[in-house]
């Protein structure tokens, strides 16, 4: 069984990305003002929350490690 994240939902999640930024940018051309601090944190926000979507998605790799040990116990203790 995987139980990583599909690739529908990643593609969901990144045509969410690509509409947010083309709403941003909309809104930005209708105003006539770039506020480009307001960009850079926001790119820097939906990047990083795609980047820790990514690393949970590979436990045993990344940034993030999760060990197996407690379910490697849990199975030894369900073991008859």
């Amino acid at each position: 069984i995987s139980l990583r994240i599909s690739t529908p939902i990643w593609a969901i999640i990144y045509c969410m990305i690509f509409i947010a930024f083309g709403m941003m940018g909309y809104q930005n051309g209708l105003s006539g003002e770039h506020n480009f601090v307001a960009v850079l944190i926001l790119t820097i926000i939906l990047s990083g929350v795609v980047m820790l979507l990514m690393d949970l998605d590979r436990p045993a790799e990344g940034l993030f490690n999760v060990s197996h040990q407690a379910m490697i116990d849990l199975l030894a203790q369900m073991k008859p």
